[in-house]
């Protein structure tokens, strides 16, 4: 490793891996203080012990991630793995087989030590099946089944607090971004903390990708992180910089806006892009727009109130 990047690691302090022992009896209390909360198929998500009866009106919660760890250590100097892939997945068993075969050639033409670690968002068909047929034959995938339809956020975030590589990757299961783009993000990696793609001749769409420009639009112009394609999956960033990422519902549009506010820094280059050629789109104009205006607003203001992370000698250069 370079001396830039040694005298870049953030201090261990920074990613407590497990409380103090002088917490433990104030941890004990508040768990012993909790409220259990009934066992009923019928409680929606946003059910929350003590707000009344499951049948009585809901109140809703803030739009934050539910039971979330903090992220483990930063890796040790000499851990042998260098890049984590982290991709989730729901209802995209037909998609799994063409594109794992790919990512196995960017995987060769990478020449470093990958782990893989796919997330099944509790997917109703054979995603969670197809996903561990190939890790049986490829040991740098590793599995990760969720209990609960959770949605992207969570599926990334639980991805994320598996990865061990000095850096981490993330692209979507659905196909349509290439796994070979990977190798061009890979090659830009010391130009940058975090190297993300921006989607060119977009194969979606019109509806999504009217509702995705305007969504753009309106967070560059609040969040001024001079990104103009934050929906695009395929990220490359030092592991360092999942300190700067608050568990959020819509992480997944805001992840290169939390890098610049924790100072790292962002640099976007022009990927490739292709239609869906199996299964259907999860996405929704709620989902799209609603949401990520809302939550946008919200940024604007928690943004500007993030620690940032990064270290001095990194910001200061040009």
């Amino acid at each position: 490793m370079d001396e830039r990047r040694t005298a870049a690691a953030p201090p261990k302090e920074v990613y407590p891996a497990r409380p103090s022992a002088d917490l433990e009896p104030l941890n004990c209390a508040l768990k012993l203080a909790k409220p259990a909360c009934p066992a009923s198929s019928s409680l929606k998500p946003d059910w929350r012990p003590g707000a009344g009866a499951p049948n009585a009106p809901r109140r809703r919660c803030l739009r934050v991630l539910p039971s979330m760890s903090a992220f483990p250590l930063p890796p040790d100097e000499g851990s042998p793995m260098e890049l984590s892939i982290v991709i989730p997945f729901y209802n995209e068993a037909d998609n799994i087989p063409p594109l794992f075969a790919e990512l196995r050639k960017a995987v060769e033409m990478l020449g470093t030590t990958v782990e893989i670690i796919a997330v099944d968002d509790c997917s109703k068909d054979t995603t969670l099946e197809a996903l561990k047929s190939i890790a049986a034959t490829w040991p740098v995938l590793q599995v990760v089944p969720l209990g609960v339809n959770g949605g992207q956020a969570i599926a990334l975030w639980r991805g994320f607090e598996r990865v061990r590589g000095k850096w981490v990757a993330t692209l979507d299961g659905d196909g349509q971004n290439p796994p070979l783009e990977l190798v061009k993000l890979w090659a830009h990696r010391e130009s940058a903390d975090m190297v993300v793609g921006a989607r060119q001749g977009r194969q979606d769409s019109l509806g999504r990708r009217v509702m995705s420009r305007i969504a753009n639009n309106v967070r560059r112009l609040l969040l001024q992180d001079g990104v103009s394609d934050s929906g695009c999956a395929l990220r490359l960033f030092r592991r360092e910089v999942l300190g700067s990422m608050p568990p959020f519902k819509t992480l997944y549009s805001f992840i290169p806006a939390c890098a610049v506010s924790g100072g790292w820094r962002v640099r976007e280059i022009p990927v490739a892009h292709r239609a869906r050629t199996a299964g259907v789109a999860n996405y929704t104009f709620r989902k799209m727009a609603i949401f990520p205006f809302l939550d946008t607003l919200a940024f604007c203001w928690v943004l500007r109130r993030m620690l940032r992370l990064a270290p001095p000698r990194d910001r200061d250069k040009p």
